[in-house]
């Protein structure tokens, strides 16, 4: 499965004998959508505001993590570019520390939320 497919892509159609073409979400950025949009409907109905949704969903986040480092196991990411990303750590101001995993350096970068 392509980038195109997977996440966004632009797709050829016909209309009136011309080539256009549209964006269109792939398959992710459609689950994505709908479970941002189904976690927004749940928030305002336990009368949440809006500034708090992205707050709800990143604390979800950072559970997962802190779960995940907590058992031992690692939390990898991949890239667009199917490169692997490690959460190495989620530091006092809940930002996340990464590294690339195919880096031969080790270099640390942090990740702002």
């Amino acid at each position: 499965m392509s980038y195109e497919d997977f996440i966004e892509g632009i797709k050829p159609e016909t209309i009136n004998e011309n080539i256009c073409y549209r964006n269109v979400d792939g398959l992710f950025k459609q689950i994505c959508t709908k479970a941002t949009y189904s976690a927004y409907v749940k928030s305002v109905s336990k009368g949440l505001s809006r500034d708090k949704i992205f707050e709800v969903v990143y604390d979800r986040l950072l559970e997962t993590i802190n779960k995940a480092i907590a058992e031992g196991k690692s939390y990898e990411i991949m890239t667009k570019e199917n490169r692997p990303i490690e959460v190495v750590e989620i530091t006092d101001y809940r930002n996340l520390i990464i590294m690339h995993k195919q880096e031969m350096t080790g270099t640390r970068h942090t990740v702002s939320r």
